[in-house]
């Protein structure tokens, strides 16, 4: 992997709206294809692929492993996952892109995102997260590996979910906090 140091500047906000306080939702490669509503936090511990993803990526229950895992809702309420599943993941773009494993929790519960990336995620890859900056950089043998975040799409996810809490859905979006 590449020896150069990580780091961020006031160049990498370029083309953002700043301030903000938008979360940072990018496009990665999971399961070889490109989902582009992953939000990406170092707030949760785990990794969690809704069910209509695993659907989307073509796997089905039967690929999910069980196994009881408790987390905690947006409102205090305990959420049990469907188990666990593992895959690849690709983040950044040729040359400067790596594929690592990530487990997942399944959730069969409706959200604005496709996947959730979590600590277990970045710790894998090695990456240093700017939410500031909407920004994730890694080493890679070409060098310093990025996947940027976007406003847009971040702001529409959020909007998505504020229409179904106006909606008085509380089903969207119920995992905030892996307990």
């Amino acid at each position: 992997m590449s020896g150069r140091d990580i780091s961020f500047s006031n160049e990498d906000l370029r083309g953002l709206e700043v301030p903000h306080n938008d979360a940072l939702v990018a496009s990665m490669m999971v399961a070889n294809t490109r989902l582009d509503k992953i939000f990406c936090t170092t707030g949760f511990s785990h990794s969690i692929l809704y069910l209509s993803t695993l659907n989307r990526l073509g796997f089905s229950k039967s690929d999910v492993r069980p196994m009881e895992q408790t987390i905690q809702g947006n409102l205090g309420e305990e959420l049990e996952s469907m188990g666990k599943i593992t895959l690849n993941v690709t983040a950044g773009e040729r040359p400067r892109f790596r594929t690592f494993i990530v487990e997942f929790l399944v959730m069969d519960y409706p959200s604005a995102y496709d996947i959730i990336l979590g600590l277990n995620a970045f710790g894998t890859l090695g990456a240093v997260v700017s939410t500031y900056h909407l920004l994730i950089r890694f080493s890679t043998e070409a060098g310093i590996g990025e996947v940027r975040g976007s406003q847009q799409i971040a702001r529409d996810c959020e909007k998505a979910i504020l229409e179904k809490a106006r909606s008085k859905d509380p089903s969207i979006n119920k995992v905030a906090v892996v307990m």
